[in-house]
């Protein structure tokens, strides 16, 4: 099982793509392979002949155990006995570098790694810290029985289905969530956006990396009994892949792209995810996580932090609303687009007051930025 990613330790064979005897080629895809980041194609790094499958579709390996066997062609298929014949190679040898490993990406510590948070450095004496509500090993309570009722259908859990579940069930075990909601007035960005051809998620993108320098604290991860902030924003965004579930690819040093590629990398990064054409790279070294279930007419949202992350933002439904607005000495109601913006944060490690400022920082830059400029400007 070749690395995946630096965080993976085993993965699950979905799919053989090649079946013993045949011609693989270099770079071909070789078999599916499912982890707790990704579903991914495998290539081979040689060309040859499959000569022997260790491991059936659905079984679960660590990673680095030999998957098959690559001869040379003309090789006869292998048994058991002879699949060690010193002129095939295992697809484990075989796939040496095909991950590339991604300079200067933060450390992803499990929930399990977090023992107690405490506030970090420049909190007000005598602030308590929080300590994680769940207690590892503690026995749990089996599921009550199921009804008697008529089933139309049992959808067997995927084992990135298992995996993701078991890290929000950590999230919400150990970071303290607490939410809280801004209503944003997009008209400045609806003047650009649509000649443009954009949709709103780059501009919030935008507003976010930028509010992040001013409130670096928000661009952070919980770590030893510490928060650590990084110097980077590698920016996460969650794509809906329907009942498979959903991903979070991460856009790295997101800042440093203007309002046309960001737009552009989003839509590839999605694109890509829904084609299952991620690494598990693409989805690690995530800073600052940012959701949208807008496009299904939401109001308020309340994610689950990707923790050891601190906050996750959620965009919720934007159209046209009344809106109160000063009209000389007094109010009357005009029609604007707005939507709500919503944000989780860890309030262990962040309090109310910093979590609130940063939204409303957000809220302002997408209220009142030239966006004709900024559209135009480039690195």
């Amino acid at each position: 099982m070749p690395q995946l990613g630096e965080t993976v330790t085993e993965g699950t064979v979905v799919r053989w793509l090649k079946s013993v005897g045949d011609h693989v080629e270099r770079d071909e895809p070789l078999l599916e392979v499912s982890t707790d980041k990704v579903d991914t194609e495998v290539p081979s790094a040689e060309a040859g002949t499959l000569v022997r499958i260790a491991v059936a579709e659905g079984e679960t390996v660590p990673i680095g155990a030999v998957l098959c066997t690559i001869g040379e062609d003309g090789d006869e298929p292998a048994g058991e006995s002879d699949a060690s014949a010193g002129s095939r190679r295992s697809v484990r040898d075989a796939l040496v570098g095909h991950q590339a490993r991604l300079d200067e990406r933060p450390p992803v510590a499990p929930p399990s790694a977090r023992r107690s948070v405490r506030p970090p450095s420049g909190a007000p004496a005598g602030t308590p810290g929080a300590a994680a509500r769940g207690t590892p090993g503690a026995p749990t309570a089996p599921p009550p029985p199921l009804p008697d009722l008529p089933v139309a259908e049992r959808i067997p859990f995927t084992t990135a289905r298992r995996r993701t579940a078991a890290h929000l069930r950590g999230a919400v075990d150990t970071a303290v969530h607490t939410l809280t909601t801004t209503s944003v007035d997009y008209t400045a960005v609806e003047a650009v956006r649509r000649p443009a051809g954009l949709s709103h998620l780059p501009f919030v993108a935008r507003a976010v990396c930028d509010a992040l320098t001013a409130f670096p604290r928000l661009n952070a991860s919980v770590g030893d009994d510490e928060l650590v902030v990084w110097a980077r924003v590698h920016l996460g965004v969650a794509v809906d892949l329907g009942a498979e579930g959903l991903v979070v690819p991460v856009l790295r040093d997101a800042p440093d792209l203007r309002l046309a590629e960001l737009g552009q990398r989003l839509r590839d990064l999605a694109d890509r995810a829904r084609a299952h054409q991620l690494g598990a790279d693409d989805l690690a070294g995530g800073t600052f996580t940012i959701t949208n279930a807008g496009r299904y007419g939401t109001v308020v949202t309340t994610p689950v932090i990707h923790t050891p992350q601190v906050a996750i933002l959620s965009m919720d439904g934007i159209g046209p609303r009344p809106v109160a607005v000063a009209d000389g000495d007094g109010w009357a109601v005009a029609v604007k687009v707005c939507g709500n913006l919503s944000l989780s944060f860890d309030h262990a490690a962040i309090d109310g007051a910093e979590a609130s400022a940063f939204l409303a920082e957000v809220r302002t830059i997408l209220e009142t930025r030239d966006w004709d400029a900024e559209l135009g400007a480039r690195p």
